[in-house]
């Protein structure tokens, strides 16, 4: 599978660009976001994200800029024990988490949504490894996924207190991130859906 998406945000100004695809072992996503935070500062931030066949996280980079302050980030899951590291130093706060959530992105929601394969009326937990956006502080998210329609989620973290629904093409790709992100993907070949 290769996809390539494109998303506007419609709570503050910015777009993002990016593409999935598949290698025998792993699902590759590759993305850049521009926009400006919601206290007016600009950024632009480059991510690649590396998870396993299953759609489990292994791999996370992120850099760029937040104004005039450069960013780089790398976060990795150790496939055997589970652990997780930030540029090379342990995080236990976030040892029993599957998925990485990028703050500043809809397309990490699509980890999980692939990876759990719910039917409809289905619902699961997930506990993810939150970047928080704009401080990049990393810690645990608690989230649920349930799935109401053959497009579309319910999802919630922080106890329900956040909750979103979110629309999906036939790959699981969010198309529309409740009233913050607006996007469409293009699938280009060996299309499998959900």
């Amino acid at each position: 599978m290769r996809a390539e998406i494109q998303w506007r945000r419609l709570d503050q100004p910015a777009v993002e660009r990016a593409t999935i695809f598949s290698t025998k072992r792993a699902q590759i996503l590759e993305g850049l976001v521009d926009g400006t935070t919601k206290d007016g500062r600009s950024y632009n931030l480059r991510y690649t994200l590396r998870c396993a066949g299953d759609w489990t996280t292994r791999y996370a980079m992120v850099d760029g800029s937040i104004e005039q302050s450069p960013i780089k980030i790398i976060v990795s899951r150790n496939p055997v024990t589970g652990a997780w590291m930030r540029d090379g130093v342990p995080q236990r706060q976030i040892a029993r988490c599957v998925d990485i959530d990028l703050g500043f992105s809809p397309i990490t929601n699509t980890l999980p949504i692939r990876r759990l394969g719910l039917g409809i009326g289905q619902g699961a937990a997930v506990r993810a490894a939150w970047l928080q956006f704009p401080d990049f502080e990393l810690e645990v998210l608690d989230q649920r996924y349930e799935r109401v329609g053959r497009w579309a989620y319910i999802y919630e973290s922080d106890g329900g207190r956040f909750r979103a629904d979110l629309e999906v093409d036939g790959m699981g790709i969010v198309t529309r991130y409740d009233r913050y992100w607006v996007g469409c993907a293009t699938i280009l070949g060996n299309r499998r859906s959900l």
